[in-house]
C-alpha cells in the first residue's frame, strides 16, 4: 500500500472524504490500474451516494482482478443503490460463487431480488442468510414482507412474529403482523383486538398534548356545516381513492367542506382531481405528528377520517392528539385499530355481526345497507357477449391482489379446474410481472396436476388494461379468507359474476355484502365445497353466464349501492356520528 493510499484512508477515517477523493484521483492519474486506489475510491463514492462514479471505478477494478469477492459485492451494492437490480443480482451471485459463506451477501441478494420482484427466490436467499444471523430482526421482517406478497401467509406471520419478539417496540413488525393475521383462520377476534390495542398502547408514541378539551367546544347539535378531514397515503391511483373520489365529489358542499391530508408525495391525475374538489389539500409527508395535529386543529376540522389503518403510510399517531372532536376509521382497514382516541368505525351489518362488536374499541356505526358503492372510477361497459360464447370454453378469473392468493386457495382453484376439464383460469396482478414469480405460480398449480395450458398469467400495469381483462373472464373466483372489495364491485359492473365464500370476519365478508346488496346471494357459498359447486354449476350453464353479462351492471345500479343513494347515506352517517358525540358531551 503506497503512502498516498494510506493517507487517503486516514482522511476517510476522519470522514474527510473530499481530501481522500482528491488524493485517490491524483494517484489514478499517474497509475490508472492501481487496484487499491480504484477500490477505495469506489467505496468512498458509495458513501457519498455517487453510485454512477463508484460503478465506473469498481468496474475498472474488476476488469483487472475479477476474483475479489469483496469488490464484486461492493459493485453489486452500488448497482443496487442506483436501481439497477439485475446487474446487482449478477454481481452478488459472482461474489457468492467465489466465497459461499458470506451470510450478509445472502441477505443483500435477497434484498436485490425482492426489489426486482423476484419474490420466491428472494425468500430462499433470506432464509439462507438466517442460517448465519438467526436473530437479525430486519431479515425476519424482509421474509415477512416478501412472503406476504407471495401468498405464503404462514411464513409471513411466523417471521413477523419473530421480528416482533426480537423488538416489541418495532412499529413495522407489529402493524404488518396485525394486517396479515386477518389471513390466518386460527386468529380469533380477541387475538386481533389484543394485537391492535398493544400497537396503540405500546408502539404508537404518546401525544405531546391533547386537543380534546379545546375541540370539544365545537360540538353543537345545531351546526349547519361540518368540516371533514381525511388522512391518507393513497390519494392517487389506488382502490381507496377509486372508491372515495366520487363520494367526495358528489357530497353537498353546503353542508360539508373537505380538507385532505396526503401522506404521499406521489402525484397523478387522480391526485390533482382531489386537489380540485377540496377546500385545502396538504402534502404532510414532511410534517411530524405534532405539526400535523396542530394544522388539523387550526383548520378547525370537525370530523377527521383515517383511511389507512395499519397499511403503509399510515399516520395513526396523529389521532392520539384528538385534534378534531370526532375521529373515524373508514375503508382503509377492516377491523379495530385498538385506539381509545378513535370514536367510530364505519361498517355494515353484513360485515360485522352484533356479537362481534365487542371486539372493537371504537363505536361500530353500521352504514346499512352497504359500506361500498358501485361507482368505482373508469370501469368500462360490459361486453355484450360472454367470452365463453366466443371461445367455446369457460374462463374463470381472479383480479385480486397477490397477497390474497394462498397455496390453499390455489388448491381449491385446481379442484374447480379439474371438475371442469375444458375450462381455463386467468390471473392478473402485478406480482406476475417477472418470470420467476410466474414460474412460482405455475409450479404451485403443477403440484395439483394442473398443466401450463390451463392457467393464463397476466400482469397489467395500467388500470384501463387491468379492467379490460374482465372482458375475457366468464366467472370471477373470489379469494378467501381475505376476500375482494373493489375487485368484486368492478367485476360485477363489468358483467362478471363473482363466486365467494361467506367467512368469519369483516374481510372475509366483503364480497358477500356486495352480492347481497346487488340481489345475488346465490353466488355466496356457505363453505369450500359449496364454492366449488357454485362455480362448476355456472360453468355448465353458458346461458346463465350470458344473462349475468347483460344484467349485473343494471342490478348494481338499481341497488342502494348506486351513488345517488349512497352519498346521502354517507352524509347521514356523518351527521349521525356528530349527533352521537354531541349527546355524549351533553351538547
Amino acid at each position: 500500500m503506497n503512502s498516498v493510499v494510506k493517507k487517503s484512508i486516514a482522511f476517510i477515517g476522519k470522514a474527510n472524504y473530499a481530501d481522500a477523493v482528491y488524493l485517490l484521483k491524483k494517484t489514478l492519474r499517474s497509475n490508472p490500474k492501481d487496484v487499491q486506489a480504484l477500490n477505495i475510491l469506489g467505496q468512498v463514492q458509495i458513501k457519498l451516494a455517487e453510485y454512477g462514479e463508484a460503478i465506473k471505478n469498481l468496474e475498472k477494478s474488476i476488469s483487472i482482478n475479477s476474483f475479489d469477492h469483496e469488490i464484486l459485492a461492493r459493485l453489486a451494492y452500488a448497482y443496487e443503490k442506483s436501481g439497477s437490480y439485475q446487474e446487482a443480482i449478477g454481481y452478488y451471485r459472482k461474489s457468492l460463487a467465489i466465497k459461499p459463506d458470506q451470510g450478509h451477501i445472502y441477505d443483500c441478494m435477497g434484498r436485490a431480488l425482492a426489489k426486482d420482484e423476484h419474490n420466491y427466490e428472494a425468500i430462499l436467499y433470506f432464509l439462507k442468510a438466517l442460517e448465519f444471523f438467526p436473530t437479525d430482526r430486519d431479515i425476519h421482517k424482509n421474509i415477512g414482507y416478501v412472503a406476504k406478497d407471495t401468498g405464503l401467509y404462514e411464513l409471513c406471520l411466523k417471521h413477523y412474529a419473530i421480528a416482533r419478539d426480537l423488538d416489541p417496540s418495532d412499529e413495522q413488525s407489529l402493524s404488518c403482523l396485525i394486517f396479515n393475521s386477518h389471513k390466518n383462520p386460527q386468529a380469533s377476534f380477541a387475538d386481533l383486538q389484543e394485537l391492535a390495542v398493544a400497537y396503540s398502547e405500546q408502539v404508537l408514541p404518546q401525544a405531546e398534548r391533547s386537543y380534546k378539551n379545546e375541540v370539544g367546544v365545537r360540538l353543537d347539535q345545531n351546526k349547519a356545516k361540518l368540516s371533514l378531514g381525511f388522512v391518507s397515503a393513497d390519494l392517487r391511483g389506488h382502490p381507496v381513492s377509486y372508491y372515495l373520489f366520487k363520494v367526495l365529489e358528489k357530497m353537498n358542499k353546503d353542508e360539508f367542506e373537505i380538507y385532505l391530508y396526503c401522506n404521499n408525495q406521489f402525484n397523478d391525475d387522480l391526485t390533482q382531481s382531489f386537489r380540485d374538489i377540496s377546500v385545502d389539500f396538504t402534502c404532510v409527508t414532511k410534517m411530524g405528528d405534532a405539526e400535523l395535529a396542530e394544522k388539523i386543529y387550526q383548520d378547525q376540522v370537525d370530523v377527521l377520517f383515517d383511511l389507512s389503518g395499519f397499511t403503509k403510510g399510515q399516520r395513526l399517531a396523529v389521532f392520539k392528539y384528538q385534534a378534531a372532536p370526532v375521529q373515524v376509521s373508514h375503508i382503509g382497514y377492516f377491523g379495530t385499530l385498538g385506539m381509545k382516541e378513535m370514536d367510530f368505525v364505519i361498517t355494515d351489518s353484513h360485515l360485522v355481526k352484533p356479537e362481534e362488536e365487542q371486539y372493537f374499541t371504537e363505536q361500530v356505526y353500521k352504514m346499512d345497507p352497504s359500506l361500498l358503492h358501485c361507482a368505482s372510477l373508469d370501469v368500462p361497459e360490459p361486453n355484450k357477449q360472454a367470452p365463453c360464447n366466443v371461445n367455446g370454453h369457460i374462463s374463470f378469473g381472479s383480479m385480486n391482489s397477490p397477497h390474497k392468493i394462498s397455496q390453499e386457495l390455489i388448491g381449491v382453484w385446481s379442484q374447480i379446474l379439474k371438475a371442469n376439464p375444458s375450462s381455463k383460469l386467468i390471473i392478473d396482478n402485478q406480482f406476475l410481472e417477472t418470470d420467476s414469480n410466474q414460474e412460482f405460480v405455475r409450479q404451485s398449480f403443477a403440484k395439483h396436476d394442473i398443466g401450463l395450458d390451463r392457467v393464463e398469467l397476466r400482469s397489467s400495469t395500467q388500470r384501463n388494461e387491468f379492467l379490460q381483462t374482465y372482458s375475457d373472464i366468464d366467472v370471477a373466483l373470489d379469494t378467501f379468507p381475505y376476500g375482494g372489495g373493489s375487485s368484486t364491485v368492478e367485476a360485477l359492473m363489468c358483467g362478471v359474476p363473482v363466486v365467494t365464500v361467506d367467512g368469519d370476519g369483516w374481510m372475509a365478508r366483503q364480497s358477500k355484502s356486495v352480492l347481497s346488496n346487488a340481489g345475488h346471494e346465490e353466488l355466496v357459498a356457505q363453505d369450500i365445497d359449496d364454492y366449488i359447486k357454485i362455480a362448476s354449476d355456472l360453468a355448465a350453464d353458458m346461458d346463465k353466464i350470458q344473462n349475468y353479462r347483460t344484467s349485473l351492471k343494471q342490478d348494481m345500479e338499481a341497488s342502494e349501492m348506486r351513488l345517488e343513494a349512497y352519498v346521502p347515506n354517507f352524509e347521514k352517517a356523518i351527521w349521525d356520528m356528530w349527533s352521537i358525540k354531541c349527546q355524549e358531551q351533553g351538547q
